[in-house]
C-alpha cells in the first residue's frame, strides 16, 4: 500500500477542539487512515506563538490521544528557521520518496496561498484538502484561480494523485478562535467548551497564557 502522510499545520498557541474536529472531519471524508497534526516552529505569516515549542507540542500529544486516527508531526520544531510548508514537503519528499502528502488547510490559507514561499513547489509535491472556515469563501483572494485550476471532482482521484489536487472539504464549521481562547484564559473565563480537560489541566499546571500575546 502506498503510504500516505496528511498534515495538519498550525501554531497550536493552545490546540482546541477546533483542531480536532478539522482533523477528524477531514480523516472520515478523506478515508485517510491518520492525520498528523503538525506544530509549526516560526510561522512567516504571523506572530510568533506565545509558548514554547515543547509546551505547544506536548499539548498536542495530550489532545490527539485518545483519537487513534489522529497523530502528531513534531519535524517543523527541530529547526531554527522559519517554518516553510515547501521545505517540509521536500524533506518529506527525501525521506518517503513515493509517499502520496496531503496538506490539510483552511480557507483562509487558500485565499493567500499564492504568497506562500514556493507555493508552486508544493502543489507540484502534495495535495491540498482545504477546510471551510467562517468568515471565508471560495470566491476571496487566490481561491477562485486555484480552484479552478487544481479542483478534485472525486475521493478516488484525490486517493490516486500524488499531487496537483486541491479537494474542498464539506467540514462542519467550528467558531473557536485561538486568539480569543488565549484572552479568555487570561480572563480567568471558562473555557471548557473550547478545550479538552488534559490540555487545560496542563495550562493550568504550567501557568500558561496568563499575559495576552
Amino acid at each position: 500500500m502506498t503510504k500516505q502522510i496528511n498534515l495538519l499545520g498550525g501554531t497550536f498557541d493552545p490546540i482546541h477542539l477546533g483542531h480536532i474536529s478539522i482533523a477528524r472531519a477531514v480523516a472520515k471524508e478523506c478515508q485517510l487512515q491518520q492525520v498528523d497534526l503538525m506544530p509549526c516552529h516560526l510561522p512567516p505569516h504571523r506572530q510568533s506563538p506565545g509558548v514554547s515549542a515543547e509546551h505547544r507540542l506536548n499539548m498536542v500529544k495530550l489532545a490527539t490521544a485518545p483519537y487513534p486516527e489522529l497523530g502528531v508531526q513534531s519535524m517543523e520544531l527541530h529547526r531554527s528557521s522559519l517554518s516553510y510548508t515547501a521545505e517540509t514537503v521536500r524533506l518529506l519528499h527525501q525521506q518517503y520518496p513515493s509517499a502520496h502528502i496531503n496538506l490539510i488547510i483552511g480557507m483562509d490559507s487558500l485565499s493567500r496561498f499564492c504568497s506562500w514561499h514556493q507555493w508552486q513547489t508544493i502543489l507540484e509535491q502534495a495535495n491540498l484538502i482545504v477546510c471551510r472556515r467562517p468568515g471565508y469563501s471560495v470566491e476571496q483572494g487566490d481561491a477562485p484561480k486555484l480552484i479552478s485550476q487544481y479542483t478534485c471532482d472525486s475521493l478516488e482521484k484525490l486517493q490516486q494523485q500524488r499531487y496537483g489536487q486541491i479537494w474542498l472539504s464539506r467540514n462542519a464549521m467550528v467558531p473557536i478562535s485561538a486568539t480569543e481562547l488565549r484572552l479568555a484564559l487570561q480572563q480567568k473565563q471558562i473555557v471548557q467548551q473550547w478545550i479538552t480537560p488534559d490540555v487545560l489541566a496542563y495550562i493550568q499546571q504550567h501557568n500558561l497564557y496568563q499575559q495576552v500575546n
